[in-house]
């Protein structure tokens, strides 16, 4: 009884033979996100874009596994940018779309315009008093501001 909450590892358990876990879903995703991309040929698209446009279907993680599956085999275009004081952005479009640069730049620079800081600032306070509007008409009461 003395070993019963022993954190040792487990006896038949090897490192080495641990195998990666594949998740079916990734290839479905993987599929459709290609049939998509193929049928907008000429578009852009940044990685976060496609989330939500596939967020009905699969879960992000799934989408993101299933555009990096894509990207590593070829079939797909891709390319990481940096956005500044802000982050990185991926970017996705078809092999043969020529003019992908473009369009990239365009995207780059409305994503850079609504993550700017004043302008995230004054989406949420304008959602915050949209809430705290609503919330009487739904019986809520608001009692206190800024407590734990």
């Amino acid at each position: 009884m003395d070993n019963f909450f022993d954190d040792g590892p487990e006896p038949d358990f090897d490192p080495l033979e641990v195998e990666l876990r594949h998740d079916p879903k990734v290839d479905e995703a993987s599929l459709k996100l290609l049939a998509f991309i193929e049928s907008n040929a000429g578009e852009v698209f940044y990685e976060m874009q496609l989330e939500v446009i596939f967020e009905d279907d699969y879960f992000h993680w799934i989408t993101t596994k299933a555009l990096a599956a894509l990207r590593n085999s070829g079939k797909i275009g891709s390319s990481l940018q940096v956005l500044e004081d802000v982050g990185r952005i991926r970017f996705y479009f078809h092999i043969k779309n020529r003019y992908w640069k473009r369009k990239a730049d365009e995207i780059r620079k409305l994503v850079k315009q609504f993550s700017d800081p004043a302008f995230t600032s004054a989406l949420g306070n304008q959602g915050e008093m949209l809430v705290d509007a609503a919330l009487p008409s739904a019986g809520f009461l608001l009692r206190a501001r800024n407590v734990n």
